[in-house]
């Protein structure tokens, strides 16, 4: 089904809903299969909301090859709005905490998200870097694994997205350069 998918975008579409409902079977190998078929027909399709609800929640997986599977899943997805890619960030910062060894994983998909969504991803920066016109925040600790993955997503976001760099705080500029130092393959060189 998946190599028909990939000839006929249509056909795709169509099968987008029974390869998500395959995420709540029993068996892992079906459910992985699942996601592998997703992941190679991403490119030809946009997850809707309450089929990234289904996702998402796969995330709570026990299992780490699931995870990392849905990890390259999300990265290589097209996410149809703004509270979908809130929600993805919010469930991959969930998996962050509670499994921490996918640290790695969870930011190469935030680097892809972001790459891929720089139009969403520049309409939630000042949520996501807690800015405000008037008010000063507080400068966020560069050691914090959640800050940091936002700032993947957010740095990834300026190479499709140049007016991006416009809205940071003073702050972020230093920790651009810290992360670019630390974290080359994740954190994109930016003009």
């Amino acid at each position: 089904m998946t190599k028909l998918a990939l000839k006929n975008h249509k056909f795709a579409a169509l099968c987008l809903d029974f390869f998500v409902d395959m995420f709540n079977d029993e068996i892992e190998e079906v459910r992985l299969s699942s996601i592998i078929s997703l992941r190679k027909m991403s490119s030809h399709l946009e997850l809707e909301e309450n089929q990234l609800d289904t996702v998402l929640g796969s995330l709570k997986d026990a299992s780490a090859a699931m995870r990392e599977a849905l990890h390259h899943l999300l990265g290589n997805s097209k996410i149809s709005s703004t509270k979908g890619l809130q929600a993805t960030l919010d469930a991959l910062l969930g998996n962050l905490s509670k499994y921490g060894s996918d640290r790695l994983s969870i930011w190469r998909c935030l680097k892809d998200l972001g790459g891929g969504h720089g139009g969403l991803v520049a309409s939630l920066v000042p949520s996501l870097l807690s800015t405000h016109p008037f008010l000063m925040t507080s400068e966020p600790n560069i050691d914090d694994p959640a800050y940091v993955s936002v700032l993947i997503l957010v740095f990834s976001a300026c190479v499709s997205f140049p007016t991006i760099p416009s809205l940071f705080p003073s702050h972020v500029y230093r920790h651009y350069k810290y992360l670019r130092d630390t974290l080359p393959d994740l954190v994109p060189n930016l003009p």
